[in-house]
């Protein structure tokens, strides 16, 4: 069960090609007042070489890799950070 607000999940689909696509971001309690945000991917392709070029895990797994490495590092270095002494 999805508690409210600590799960976001986006998915989009073309029933004419077939490829679709699935982003989920996800807050962890870590305790100590910590939270972790994971974010997970996936995708699916059509049969045609457009679709599979363009959603095939050749080209879209490295560009996504980069993306997401470079969003969560620049989320980290912008969220406030928690000291004991607050």
């Amino acid at each position: 069960m999805m508690e409210v607000e600590r799960h976001l999940v986006l998915f989009a689909s073309d029933a004419q090609s077939g490829d679709s696509t699935v982003w989920g971001f996800h807050l962890t309690p870590e305790g100590s007042g910590r939270t972790r945000l994971i974010e997970r991917g996936g995708s699916t392709h059509g049969e045609s070489l457009r679709s599979r070029l363009t959603f095939g895990r050749l080209l879209l797994e490295p560009i996504s890799f980069v993306m997401s490495r470079k969003m969560l590092l620049t989320i980290k270095a912008l969220s406030p950070v928690m000291t004991d002494s607050v």
